[in-house]
């Protein structure tokens, strides 16, 4: 994704977040009031300016996730206006999908910032040891039969349980319980495609 892709992307979770909130506070069936103040100079890019606002409203509608209702221009002058203000209809399930769509990265770092350093530690510890496994391993392995990886090709890294052992001393876990609560944690954030988990007497 390019920094422009990313900064779009960004824009339109902070305005589909804005809408979302002023849905909470609108009565069922009521157009959902938003405003565009057109006075407000953003500097450092974090949020969209007014211009970006109003555009990213506009191709909201196009592709089907909210649809303008009205837009009216408040203006002191007639040469200058100061807010734009909007009468919103939210078109779900596409709003939603969208929100929960740009939603996902987000999640990941609320959920990682939330865990200790000491915990994540030890999940970077795993991924580290994950990493030289694969890369040490021949690619016709045919190897043993405990942990295994799935990478893109198609090709399984096959970890035998004496290995993940000493995993679990090296990185400190209690037990190989809470590897498996670590694998589960890269599973669900893509950094691997599979783990399965056998017995050592499997």
């Amino acid at each position: 994704m390019t920094p422009e892709e990313k900064k779009f992307n960004s824009d339109l979770l902070y305005v589909l977040s804005q809408i979302k909130k002023k849905s909470l506070y609108t009565l069922k069936g009521k157009p959902i009031e938003y405003c565009v103040d057109l006075t407000i100079v953003v500097v450092g890019g974090k949020l969209p300016t007014a211009e970006e606002e109003t555009q990213i409203l506009e191709k909201l509608q196009e592709i089907g996730t909210i649809k303008i209702i009205k837009r009216e221009t408040n203006s002191l002058s007639v040469l200058y206006a100061e807010r734009e203000y909007y009468a919103l209809e939210i078109i779900e399930p596409k709003f939603s999908e969208l929100y929960e769509e740009l939603r996902k990265p987000f999640k990941k770092f609320e959920k990682h910032k939330q865990s200790s350093a000491q915990s994540l530690k030890k999940i970077l510890g795993i991924l580290e040891l994950l990493k030289e496994e694969w890369e040490l391993m021949p690619k016709n392995l045919q190897g043993d039969y405990n942990y295994r990886v799935r990478r893109y090709e198609g090709i399984e890294a096959q970890i035998s349980h004496q290995t993940t052992a000493g995993w679990v001393r090296k990185c400190g876990l209690n037990d190989s319980y809470q590897l498996n609560s670590i694998l589960d944690t890269l599973l669900e954030d893509g950094l691997i495609l599979k783990a399965d988990f056998r017995s050592e007497y499997a």
